[in-house]
This record gives structure tokens, C-alpha cells and sequence, in this order.
């Protein structure tokens, strides 16, 4: 059960729970162990990775349904630490065989791009001594032949992408392999980039989100070639500093189309200053090895195509046994009674939405890392998917919660500062709400702002009220600047 997970719901900017690392599986746990323990980077971010790169690896081969209700099970991450956490150092590990695989996709590629150039010569050849024809309606029956030989030309071996625009990954899932991953270790670049600049970013937060649901990408432009492009997949992990995580956050428009709802994050504690260096290969360590081994697999295998397709997608369907349905069904009650106004739920109401959606992913994840050739989800499976999501819940609340703070905090020092020119010496409630700053008038925004500064002392309540202007204020403060 997902309460038995969760020590306890935490409160907004308090400390959050360990991360569930037996929910990973023996040899996923032990990787993210051993991570943790050479690399000595926060441990959440370890495993954070391990999952990451795990997800990429499965994502072409399977979705899963529930009541008919088919989704896939591309994962968002999202890793929030200071520069020098050793972010990068974690994804040479666990991103090996990925990158290895493409290399292997770049040399099949300059072969294949070889023999078809070749092919093209040849066909451009004799279209050429065709349309020479005199016989018009030879032309026309040789033509239609003709056409269909045209040659295909390769898939683009890209696989990994490290910078990202909507025109960008349209290209790449059109003439590409049909699973790709995003994955940065300077999400800052990417943040502050042309795909999220003031015309663009609307228009990549609602891209990401589509793929992240499984739905077609349609390209319609004017004398251009329209085209929809269905059985993608894309797996994502952002790492990137508290700061470029605070523009993500600030701006809305992440929020509002839904994408943080849809990526997983973890904010860890900094280990900094308590780091010592340990003496191991880690490329030697027997369970780093095997995750390599059975992620090269993965990558590998052939996955299901739409029939006449090279790179559309039709992934099997992974259904749940009984018990794990009941288990489904159980924990996503129990999530949507926290979510109410007075749930601990409430400030992470469009995340924790999500959050059964989310478990099935991972549960989904984790079955094919350890058997890709099933076909259900079982309860135990299902049981440490929930486990997984009760970790993302404390961290999506630490998460807002330091947001939120900080945000308070901001307007704090903007009304201080209005304060301080207007020279008030005493103030009401009644002034405040028809003059303070445009972003502080909101009833429920200015009590917690002037909450704030009355413990600062910055504020002083008059027991009573007081008389200004001829008329009884109930609520006035002395002004301490």
C-alpha cells in the first residue's frame, strides 16, 4: 500500500524520504548502490539515472493498458542539483551502452547512406532516359512502375539528443529510429535555449507533453509537406541547476501545459564536503556490467513495428494480473481523497493526478529491464511502481514547496521595499489591498507575504486596531524599517 510507503506525508519544504531503492530490483539497486558509493553523487540522483537510462532502453517495446486505457511507458526525469554534483560523471556510467549502440547506429549508417546514394544514381539514371521517351503513354506506365523503386534512404542514426527544438525532433522522429532519448546534464542550455525562448516555448512544453501521452505529431505548414507521424517514443532526463529549475518553474507555461506534471523530479541533498575519493574501476564492478550487458540487449532487440513501416511503432500490450489491478485500483483511490483543498495532496494536485499513471510506467519499466518477453504487470511488480511514486510525491511537494517559499519570500522584500518609499510609519489592512504592489493584492498572497514580515519584525500588529483617517482600522501594523 502506498501509505505504508510514505514514512510520512511531508510538509512543504521539510526533509523528504530516502529513496525506496529495493523498489528497483536487485541488480537496478545494486547499480545505483554502487554509484552512490564510487561516485559518491546524492543517492536519489543515482537512482534517478539508473531509471532514466532503464526507460529509454524498454520504451520501444511495450505499452500498457488498463481498462482499455492504453499508455506508453516513456518516462520523464528531471535531476535538480548544484554544478558539481557530478551529474555528468553518473551518465558516462549509466549511458555507456547507449552510446555505444549509437555509434553502431552512425557506422551502419555510413554504409547504408553509401549503397543507397549509389541506388539513388541509378534510379535518377533511368527516370532520366525515360522522360527522354517520345511515347507519352510509355512514359506514364514506366513511370508508375519506376516510382515504386524509388530508394529508401537510411534511418537517421540519431538516438540521443542533448539539445532539442519542436522542428528539430519532428526531423529526427520523421527520418529516424522511432525511441529517442533526451538527455542533458546542462539542462540550464536548454532551458535558456531558442526551443524555449519567448515564441518557442509554449509550442515545445505542448510537444514534449503529446509525446509523453503517445499522441500522433502532426506538422502542417503552408507549401510544405503535412505529415503525422504516430508510434513515437521519447524518454527525457533534464539535469539542471536550482536556478535554471526556478525560470522552468517561474514562467507558467511549464506548469500550465502540463509538462512538470508529466516528469519525475528529484532535489537531493548536496553531499558536498563529506565526499571521499574511493579507489575502484568502476567499469570492473560485476553489477555495472551486467546493467550494461542487459541494456545493450535491450537496445538491440527488434521491436514491433506497424506492418509496411520501418519506423512507426506497435508495441505489445502489457495488461495487469487480477491482484495487481486490485492494487491499481486501491492506491489510486487513495491518492485522488489526498488531493482535496485540505488534502497534503492539494499544492501538487495536477502531479499527484498523474501519479497512479506514472507508477504503471515505472512498474512497466522495471518488468521488461528484468523480462522483456512478458506480458503482465504482477502485484508485485505493480507494488513497487506505487513504492517508486510515493518518493516522487514527497519530492514533487519539497520541490513546490521550496518554490513556494522562495516565491513568498520575493514579494517579502518587494513590499519591504514599497514600504520603505512610501515612508509609511503605520499601515492598514484597507490601504494594502487598494495600493501595495499589483502581485501582492491577492487576499490569501498578501496574509502570507505580511505573515512573513511580521516574523521578521518588520511589521508589528496594533492589539485593537487603530483610528486613521477618522474611522476604527481593525487591522493596522506599526511599520520598523
Amino acid at each position: 500500500m502506498i501509505s505504508q510507503f510514505i514514512p510520512s506525508i511531508v510538509a512543504p519544504g521539510e526533509a523528504h524520504c530516502e529513496f525506496p531503492m529495493e523498489a528497483l530490483g536487485s541488480n537496478l539497486a545494486s547499480v545505483a548502490g554502487v554509484l552512490s558509493d564510487v561516485i559518491q553523487a546524492p543517492t536519489s540522483m543515482c537512482c534517478q539515472s539508473v531509471l532514466a537510462a532503464t526507460s529509454l532502453a524498454v520504451q520501444n517495446h511495450g505499452d500498457v493498458e488498463v481498462d482499455g486505457r492504453r499508455c506508453p511507458i516513456s518516462n520523464f526525469f528531471i535531476s535538480i542539483a548544484e554544478s558539481g554534483e557530478r551529474k555528468s560523471a553518473i551518465d558516462s556510467v549509466v549511458l555507456a551502452p547507449h552510446r555505444l549502440y549509437e555509434v553502431e547506429l552512425s557506422k551502419k549508417y555510413a554504409l547504408q547512406q553509401r549503397s543507397y546514394q549509389d541506388r539513388l544514381a541509378l534510379y535518377e539514371r533511368k527516370r532520366g532516359r525515360l522522360l527522354n521517351k517520345a511515347d507519352q503513354e510509355e512514359i506514364d506506365e514506366q513511370l508508375e512502375t519506376l516510382i515504386g523503386a524509388h530508394p529508401e534512404a537510411p534511418l537517421l542514426p540519431i538516438f540521443l539528443v542533448r539539445d532539442l527544438t519542436v522542428e528539430g525532433l519532428y526531423k529526427t522522429m520523421k527520418d529516424g529510429h522511432p525511441g529517442l532519448g533526451f538527455f542533458t546534464d546542462e539542462g540550464g542550455a536548454f532551458v535558456g535555449g531558442y526551443g524555449m525562448g519567448k515564441d518557442h516555448e509554449l509550442k515545445t512544453m505542448a510537444c514534449l507533453s503529446d509525446t509523453w501521452d503517445g499522441k500522433p505529431i502532426a506538422r502542417v505548414r503552408a507549401g510544405e509537406e503535412s505529415l503525422v507521424l504516430r508510434g513515437r517514443r521519447v524518454s527525457l532526463h533534464i539535469m539542471l541547476q536550482p536556478i535554471a529549475f526556478k525560470k522552468l518553474l517561474s514562467s507558467g507555461i511549464a506548469s500550465g501545459q502540463g509538462f512538470l506534471s508529466r516528469a519525475l523530479c528529484v532535489y537531493p541533498h548536496s553531499r558536498k564536503g563529506r565526499r571521499r575519493y574511493v579507489e575502484t574501476d568502476i567499469s570492473k564492478v560485476p553489477s555495472i556490467i551486467r546493467f550494461q550487458t542487459r541494456i545493450g540487449e535491450l537496445l538491440r532487440m527488434q521491436p514491433s513495428l506497424a506492418p509496411g513501416s520501418r519506423n512507426e511503432l506497435n508495441p505489445p500490450v502489457l495488461t495487469l494480473t487480477p491482484n495487481a489491478k486490485k492494487l491499481f485500483i486501491e492506491q489510486s483511490n487513495f491518492i485522488e481523497e489526498k488531493l482535496g483543498k485540505s488534502g497534503p495532496y492539494a499544492s501538487i494536485d495536477s502531479f499527484a493526478s498523474k501519479a497512479p499513471e506514472h507508477a504503471l510506467r515505472l512498474a512497466a519499466t522495471i518488468c521488461l529491464y528484468e523480462d522483456a518477453e512478458t506480458s503482465q504487470i504482477d502485484e508485485e511488480c505493480m507494488t513497487r511502481g506505487f513504492a517508486l511514486i510515493a518518493f516522487y510525491l514527497n519530492q514533487s511537494l519539497k520541490v513546490v514547496g521550496d518554490a513556494h517559499a522562495e516565491r513568498l519570500s520575493d514579494l517579502a522584500v518587494q513590499l519591504e521595499e514599497w514600504l520603505l518609499l512610501k515612508g509609511l510609519k503605520e499601515i492598514d489592512s484597507r490601504f494594502l489591498q487598494q495600493y501595495a504592489p499589483n502581485a501582492l493584492r491577492k487576499g490569501q498572497v498578501l496574509n502570507m507575504v505580511v505573515k512573513l514580515l511580521e516574523s521578521q519584525g518588520v511589521m508589528i500588529p496594533i492589539a485593537g486596531g487603530k483610528v486613521i483617517d477618522g474611522v476604527h482600522r481593525r487591522q493596522v501594523w506599526e511599520v520598523r524599517l
